[in-house]
């Protein structure tokens, strides 16, 4: 099932399904918005909401039971969410102009969560493995974040705040936990 709305001039979505009990939502306020979702398999769910100009917003879901949540408010933001497997959760929050996110996700049960709030943050989160957590916050100018997971019950927190900040976490192995808290400018 593809439900699509869309209000404005210039939007487009394409809407790929798969399998069976796929679901795809984009609503789309605005110009120039593109969304695009991609699922194969059973169960996976896909939403996209963007509310703006020139706006992008991909989601590739291969496997059983995946969810992946968009929300695009503002202008030139870009966010590409890859799920494969079964169980994975990724949420992405854009709200400003020119912000970047990467979610990857390979496994089971899989957790992402990115909030950039500001201008020209970037973000990208790899999850390899089995119930690893991410969750990263950003407010502010230029900040950069990195997270990689490879294993099981893995957990990051990133929070940014202020101008040009830079954190990168890599997890390997079980149980690992990393918190970053970064305010400066």
């Amino acid at each position: 099932l593809a439900v699509i709305d869309q209000k404005g001039v210039w939007n487009k979505s394409e809407t790929d399904q798969i399998g069976v009990l796929n679901l795809a939502k984009v609503d789309q306020v605005g110009r120039f918005n593109k969304a695009e979702v991609d699922q194969l398999g059973g169960g996976n769910q896909a939403y996209i909401d963007q509310d703006g100009k020139r706006n992008d917003a991909s989601a590739m879901q291969v496997g059983l039971l995946n969810k992946s949540y968009t929300t695009q408010e503002g202008d030139d933001n870009t966010s590409f969410t890859v799920q494969a497997v079964e169980g994975n959760m990724s949420d992405v929050y854009q709200f400003g102009n020119k912000n970047e996110a990467l979610v990857a996700q390979a496994g089971f049960e899989n957790d992402s969560k990115i909030v950039q709030l500001g201008f020209g943050n970037k973000a990208g989160t790899a999850q390899l493995g089995m119930k690893n957590t991410s969750d990263v916050y950003q407010q502010g100018w230029s900040n950069i974040s990195l997270v990689a997971q490879d294993g099981m019950g893995n957990d990051a927190n990133v929070y940014q705040l202020g101008l040009g900040n830079g954190a990168a976490t890599a997890q390997l192995g079980l149980g690992n936990t990393s918190f970053i808290n970064q305010d400066g400018t």
